[in-house]
């Protein structure tokens, strides 16, 4: 099989994509607005919404779990099908239950079916060691997915929360949704999950015939590095701006007495106006380096959480005709996200002392963590000094990590490696 023909499962838009669509609209989408309204509503508590995204969060840990058995059993289509029957019964769970043991129970089935179901849609494009050109496109497609995904939910949970569902119905029709993208992947997948195992084996046989033995880096080492300052870095602006942005709705609503439908829709905007600016962001990556990104994000989330606590001050919970303000200030900080993604999965590559698998490894256990944590303190902060002081924790968590990569200034990227064996194993995959 030649290149060329290899490299049309990912060249240009596919059936496949639409997969991932469902997956973006319910988790960066439906999740962040349903979740938290329904259990304020159910509990009147917003330490009880952050302990439940928390625990949605923390399910995501079970991602490497996911990724390690698809490759020890070479199952990566399956078990990316079992992550998404645990995603559409834990929401469907979620609907129907009043016992907080089997809600929590659903929460992290939910958070770990998102996490597991969503990896593989990388793994399908990185994996298959397609050409450069090839790859770029199909990241390119699975971001551009991931946006209209985000769109798409804006509009259906803005309409459902306007049309007054019960949350039943809408937790029904999430949990229908995951469905669709389990039917989807399970008759479109299976010719990249053959092609990432065609090419793991190939690379073993390789490194069999080389001799080679996988080194080893201990867990102090990888910790306290460089690498361990950018896991810091990290997790603390994903903690600071999850503070924030796991509860928007409830937050909006209770600093400025803004409805979650027309904050719902602010992200949509977000969201489209993103398609327009990820070309923008790449080419300064190109020009500028991964650090420059990163600290222009994590510095403008830190400005931004504190507008955000000066306009409380200023308009009060009934902003009436100045909403739009905050909701701007919120829509600016949104589009920083994507300066965050590709900036710190570029800083991992460059600093981690072991492999790249073990450097997204240690940075979804870390991204993880940082989730539940901001989620917890966001809410406790809610919940004792009130909705107007959530910002503080994102302002203080992103201002942190400025410091830090102000710091981190002092090092320079690790030399890239000889990469000759690479190139040919990828050309002999080729063919």
């Amino acid at each position: 099989m030649t290149s060329e023909t290899v490299d049309q499962n990912v060249k240009g838009f596919k059936v496949w994509f639409l997969g991932f669509l469902t997956i973006n609209m319910v988790w960066v989408g439906i999740m962040p607005v349903l979740v938290p309204t329904y259990i304020l509503e159910k509990t009147g508590s917003a330490a009880e919404v952050g302990v439940m995204m928390a625990i949605m969060a923390l399910g995501a840990l079970a991602v490497p779990m996911f990724t390690g058995s698809a490759e020890k059993y070479r199952s990566y289509r399956q078990i990316q099908l079992i992550a998404f029957v645990l995603m559409a019964a834990g929401f469907f769970l979620i609907g129907i239950t009043e016992r907080p043991l089997l809600f929590g129970l659903a929460a992290l089935m939910t958070g770990a079916g998102m996490g597991g179901a969503h990896v593989f849609y990388t793994v399908y494009v990185v994996g298959g060691r397609y050409s450069k050109e090839a790859e770029a496109l199909g990241l390119g497609w699975l971001n551009r997915t991931m946006v209209i995904g985000q769109s798409v939910r804006a509009a259906l949970i803005s309409g459902m929360l306007f049309a007054k569902f019960s949350f039943q119905l809408m937790f029904s029709i999430t949990a229908g949704i995951v469905v669709i993208g389990l039917l989807i992947a399970s008759v479109t997948t299976k010719p990249l999950a053959d092609r990432v195992i065609e090419v793991s084996d190939q690379i073993a046989n390789e490194k069999t015939k080389m001799d080679e033995k996988p080194s080893r880096h201990h867990w102090h080492e990888t910790l306290f590095s460089k690498f361990g300052l950018v896991l810091l870095a990290v997790f603390l602006t994903h903690a600071g701006w999850q503070a924030l942005n796991g509860q928007y709705s409830n937050y909006f609503k209770g600093a400025f007495g803004i409805e979650p439908q027309l904050a719902a829709s602010t992200n949509s905007i977000a969201a489209l106006l993103t398609l327009a600016v990820i070309g923008v962001y790449a080419a300064w990556l190109a020009k500028s380096g991964p650090l420059s990104l990163f600290n222009f994000m994590s510095v403008g989330r830190s400005l931004g959480a504190f507008v955000l606590i000066v306009l409380a001050f200023i308009l009060g919970s009934n902003a009436n005709t100045f909403m739009i303000i905050p909701l701007v200030v919120y829509l600016l900080m949104s589009l920083l996200r994507p300066l965050h993604d590709l900036s710190s999965a570029s800083l991992a590559a460059r600093t981690s002392p072991g492999g790249a698998a073990q450097a997204q490894g240690i940075m979804i256990v870390s991204i993880s963590l940082a989730i539940a944590v901001g989620n917890l303190i966001g809410g406790e902060v809610a919940q004792n000094l009130g909705w107007m002081w959530v910002p503080a924790i994102t302002a203080a968590m992103c201002g942190s990590a400025f410091l830090i990569g102000l710091y981190g200034r002092r090092y320079r990227p690790k030399p890239v490696p000889d990469e000759e064996k690479a190139a040919a194993l990828s050309k002999s995959l080729s063919h």
